[in-house]
């Protein structure tokens, strides 16, 4: 049941952002100051602003760190803004990137509290935003395991 409420919240977003080219141009726009971009496999990305609830992300973070296994590192990227201690209950599992120059204020869509981005084939699939009453149908085993899908064990 959680799965189908995770896979329909995304579609949901999805079909109710007429903006999504946009924004997964912008979001590309933006990973390319990392020297990175969007990939072609299905990709993670948590996004962690300045300003954000730092209850919410601690909780999200052990929640992730229960689900993400090592092979996991390639398609889990977190983009923060400022550093905090929950941050090492991740082992280093996924890729961080330090945004020093505050991109994630320029990208077309709000990122508040924890943003969880959503990407396959080169675009923004979802986009969703973590508070303390979705976490547990946001941060859950399908939204990791739709990464493992077709990946080498």
């Amino acid at each position: 049941m959680k799965s189908v409420l995770s896979i329909l919240f995304f579609l949901l977003l999805t079909n109710c952002s007429p903006s999504i080219d946009n924004n997964s141009k912008e979001f590309n726009n933006m990973l390319m100051k990392f020297n990175t971009s969007i990939p072609s496999d299905t990709h993670l990305y948590f996004l962690l602003p300045s300003f954000s609830c730092q209850g919410c992300t601690q909780q999200s973070f052990e929640k992730m760190a229960k689900y993400i296994i090592e092979n996991d590192k390639p398609y889990i990227t977190i983009i923060f803004q400022k550093s905090f201690v929950g941050m090492n209950v991740l082992r280093n599992i996924p890729v961080f990137l330090f945004d020093a120059n505050n991109l994630l204020e320029s990208l077309p869509f709000d990122v508040a509290n924890l943003t969880i981005v959503k990407t396959k084939d080169n675009r923004i699939l979802g986009i969703a935003y973590i508070n303390p009453e979705n976490i547990d149908q946001l941060i859950n085993i399908e939204l990791f395991n739709s990464i493992r899908i077709n990946k080498p064990k």
